[in-house]
C-alpha cells in the first residue's frame, strides 16, 4: 500500500524511509536495507505478528514489555519471547515493566512466559 502524503512523517522535520518487504525474509531484507543506509538503532513497532517475524529469525536483542492486570476483551495473543532472558523488572503502578535481552541458542540464557494471576 502507500501512505498519504500529507502524514507529519513527510513535513521534512526528519528523515523518513518507507520500505515495503513482505515475505517471511521481510525482516532481513528491512534490515539489510538500514544497514546499508547505515542505520544503526531500530526500533520495531507493530502488532504480535510483525514482532513474532523478528523474533524467530533471531533479528532481536532487546524486548521492553509492559504488562497490565487490566483486561481488555478476549486480549490479543502477544509475541512468543522464547530465547529472552529477563534482565530488568520494574513495578510502575499495577504494572510490571520488563526488559528481556536475546540469549542466542547454547547460551546460558532462559525463557519466560508471564501469566496472569486473574
Amino acid at each position: 500500500g502507500s501512505l498519504p502524503k500529507n502524514l507529519r512523517i513527510f513535513d521534512g522535520a526528519a528523515r523518513t524511509v518507507v520500505l515495503d518487504f513482505a515475505g517471511d525474509d521481510a525482516p532481513q531484507k528491512i534490515l539489510s536495507a538500514l544497514y546499508e543506509m547505515k542505520v544503526q538503532s531500530v526500533i520495531v513497532e507493530g502488532g504480535a505478528r510483525t514482532h513474532q517475524m523478528f523474533i524467530d529469525a533471531g533479528l532481536w536483542d532487546e524486548a521492553r514489555i509492559l504488562v497490565s492486570p487490566a483486561m481488555l476483551g478476549n486480549g490479543t495473543k502477544a509475541a512468543d519471547l522464547r530465547g529472552g532472558q529477563v534482565v530488568d523488572t520494574q513495578k510502575i503502578g499495577d504494572n510490571i515493566y520488563c526488559t528481556m535481552w536475546y540469549v542466542p541458542s547454547g547460551s546460558s540464557g532462559g525463557s519466560i512466559t508471564l501469566k496472569s494471576n486473574s
